[in-house]
């Protein structure tokens, strides 16, 4: 990779050179795909997320060892214990895997096996009705009609694919090997390029991509119910975007040929990172992409998507998010704000206000489950009184 393609502005620490080290390197492999057959195996259903973020589902073996490629990504399953008399039972059946249900990864993670079936040895079992095509999603949840439509573009009869429901013992599992994995780092194939150029190909016969003009983009998560859940901020950076000239636009309320179609045509890209930032994927390299860091946290799909599009590239750090659980930064919360790296990336002055007199991250600070809630008041209170004494005192100074 071309590390000129990236640039930072961002907190310098050992996290910085973790991002910068990603960056500079490589992600593609030409490991030799293939599959392996599990005999007598077990296709378990996801129930939950363990304590250590870990998504329970995926296939275990006769011995009942699980197969880590199964898992939604090949680090992140896990099985479980289950009651083996209440499992149903079927012949034989290609695992296209287990997706967690959300876009980033609905356009990574849930395409890394769909190789297989344009195979040889895929058509023709696709052919035969006796062999079952499932897959199973997060926490068992019913597959959204958006992400049926993604594994349409990429070629795949949704007609002939099966969701498990129930664990299933099957006397003969084949499980395709992932074109998008963990080694060191994110690494991808030549087969997932070609999963994401048969949707690109497949989005360009659209009426949407006909009819899209090239923009400076902005996907904002402002307008997805479960983003203020984690983030607070956000609504503040889109507007400044706004005055840039960026055309903003919610994803989630479009449709996903027109999505990808303003994706495909843009000039500039921005988006916090995330699911959002992910579907520079599907951007040109001659794109610029703006990678908006919601957590100081090297989040290991940005380096490999920057590689794989080889798109211009720039992280900026638009955050204070101090509350972030450990394990899993990427769950949040977040605080989001017009940082000073990005109003020195934007090329701009921008007034400041100290975080400390701001009641948005008050709000962030103290927000869910204490031990007091009157000390939440309390606070915000003090610090609200010493925020209009400062005022008050600036304000005096400037009038004399």
């Amino acid at each position: 990779m071309d590390k000129e393609k990236c640039r930072f502005y961002i907190k310098e620490d050992s996290t910085a050179d973790r991002l910068r080290e990603s960056c500079s390197k490589s992600h593609y492999s030409n490991k030799k795909l293939g599959y392996r057959v599990i005999k007598d195996g077990y296709v378990l259903i996801s129930r939950k997320w363990d304590e250590s973020f870990q998504l329970e589902g995926g296939v275990v073996d006769s011995d009942m060892c699980y197969i880590p490629e199964t898992g939604y990504t090949d680090t992140g399953g896990c099985s479980y214990e289950f009651d083996l008399s209440s499992v149903e039972y079927g012949e034989k059946c290609i695992f296209l895997g287990t997706f967690h249900l959300v876009y980033g990864h609905a356009i990574t993670d849930a395409l890394k096996k769909l190789w297989f079936l344009n195979t040889e040895l895929g058509s023709k079992l696709i052919n035969d009705s006796s062999v079952d095509l499932v897959y199973i999603t997060s926490c068992n949840n019913d597959m959204p009609q958006w992400h049926l439509r993604i594994l349409e573009l990429a070629g795949v009869d949704v007609s002939r694919i099966k969701q498990i429901r129930n664990t299933s013992k099957y006397n003969e599992i084949i499980i395709p090997d992932n074109s998008l994995f963990k080694e060191n780092g994110m690494l991808y194939t030549n087969e997932y390029r070609e999963i994401i150029e048969k949707i690109k190909d497949n989005v360009r016969s659209t009426t949407y991509y006909k009819s899209a003009p090239s923009y400076d983009l902005y996907y904002t998560r402002t307008a997805f119910k479960d983003a203020s859940k984690k983030e607070i901020g956000e609504k503040s950076i889109e507007k400044l975007f706004k005055k840039r000239g960026f055309q903003v636009f919610s994803p989630e309320t479009l449709p996903l040929e027109e999505q990808i179609s303003l994706l495909m045509k843009c000039n500039k890209f921005a988006a916090t990172e995330g699911s959002c930032s992910h579907a520079s994927v599907f951007c040109n390299s001659s794109a610029e992409v703006i990678i908006l860091r919601k957590v100081n946290n090297v989040n290991g799909y940005s380096a490999m998507i920057n590689d794989f599009v080889g798109h211009r590239t720039v992280f900026v750090d638009v955050n204070h998010s101090v509350k972030t659980n450990m394990i899993a930064p990427v769950v949040g919360p977040f605080y989001l704000y017009v940082t000073k790296d990005l109003s020195r990336f934007l090329g701009i002055n921008h007034l400041y206000c100290p975080l400390i007199f701001r009641p948005s991250y008050l709000v962030y600070l103290y927000s869910g489950p204490i031990k007091k809630k009157y000390y939440q008041i309390r606070t915000f209170l003090r610090l609200r009184g010493r925020y209009l004494a400062l005022k008050s005192y600036v304000n005096d100074i400037l009038h004399k």
